[in-house]
């Protein structure tokens, strides 16, 4: 995609100035990107401006939906970090709204997962890792790595899985979770949590033929299929992301974008927590 010409004469918002805010602020810098910041004391000047063509949500998810609205009623489009809520019911108050809506599944992104997606047909099996150690929040460890796991999981599959068991294990204030469940005949099988002792992200797809392709975020190479390295786009996952949402503030549709899929996984997430 032609990022330069995408973000020609685009001013984006962000509200919230944490880890993540951190992240998008650097990579706008680098990429050159007319940035308003807001934080939790005056975004809501930020959005009255209506100077903006989009706002990104980099808070904390419990004030994802609140600020999300208070976006939406301005008619400003918004991206939001995973996840989009604790709550179903909380994140189905977005529904009504007609206005542009990025939820930020960051792997849905990955140029490595996009290759999967477009070539492997006739799926079996799938097997995701989601793990480091920390970090450490007042909320399940559940919210903070499952929902990439399931958002990549149900957009391969598309069917609400159903569960075949889930573990746990406690270690002092860590957690992991091993989750074993079924997309019709499709078999996921997660491990994800906080309790260490390294950081994993890595996504194995195996096909009825038994080709067998495996996403690792954290290597170099990314992507290989059957033991072979496939060359994808270098371009970060989160680069990617935020040029989907330019393209989409320029009225391009994709079926990522929305709130449908990040309900899905909010109500199947709330339910194991519970």
């Amino acid at each position: 995609m032609n990022g330069l010409k995408l973000i020609m004469n685009k001013t984006l918002g962000l509200i919230g100035t944490g880890k993540w805010g951190q992240n998008y602020i650097k990579l706008c810098d680098k990429l050159n990107i007319n940035l308003k910041i807001g934080d939790r004391l005056n975004y809501k000047d930020l959005i009255k401006s209506k100077s903006c063509q989009g706002i990104i949500i980099a808070t904390p998810p419990d004030s994802h939906v609140n600020i999300a609205i208070e976006v939406l009623e301005y008619d400003i489009p918004v991206m939001i970090e995973k996840p989009l809520s604790f709550s179903y019911d909380e994140g189905c108050k977005l529904l009504k709204y007609k206005t542009n809506i990025l939820v930020n599944n960051l792997h849905l992104f990955s140029p490595a997962f996009e290759y999967i997606v477009n070539n492997a047909k006739n799926i079996k099996n799938i097997i995701s890792i989601g793990c480091n150690k920390g970090p450490y929040r007042d909320y399940s460890s559940l919210f903070d790595y499952g929902p990439h796991d399931l958002s990549m999981g149900l957009y391969l599959c598309n069917k609400i899985p159903t569960i075949n068991y889930v573990k746990k294990i406690n270690t002092n204030n860590a957690e992991q979770y091993n989750l074993n469940i079924n997309y019709g005949n499709i078999n996921h099988n997660i491990i994800v949590g906080n309790a260490g002792p390294n950081k994993k992200r890595l996504l194995k797809v195996i096909t009825e033929e038994n080709n067998i392709f495996i996403y690792d975020d954290l290597k170099k190479d990314k992507l290989t299929f059957n033991d072979n390295i496939v060359k994808v786009s270098e371009v970060s996952t989160l680069e990617n992301s935020l040029f989907y949402f330019i393209k989409l503030l320029d009225g391009y549709i994709d079926d990522r974008f929305g709130v449908e899929l990040s309900l899905k996984y909010t109500k199947f997430l709330e339910s194991l927590a519970k």
